[in-house]
């Protein structure tokens, strides 16, 4: 199917970046990163009774807990 599409052949060996660049694909973790936004942006505009939203806030306030934690006076390491 590969070689149907693009005119090249498994034997030119060409590489993933060179596959991207013909194809006009980014970089894949800059793809992933892009989606994550869109997914947040998306959770972040639901209603609050929404367990996806519920879930996300309460990542949120265990990431704060654990950061305040972190910068306690006197804490031993």
């Amino acid at each position: 199917m590969v070689e149907e599409n693009s005119g090249h052949h498994m034997e030119a060996k060409v590489t993933n970046e060179e596959v991207r660049k013909r194809t006009g694909m980014g970089n894949f973790l800059n793809i992933l990163r892009r989606n994550r936004l869109r997914w947040l942006g998306h959770v972040n505009r639901m209603s609050s009774t929404r367990l996806p939203k519920q879930a996300l806030q309460w990542l949120r306030e265990k990431a704060k807990e654990k950061e305040e934690d972190h910068a306690r006076p006197g804490r031993e390491l």
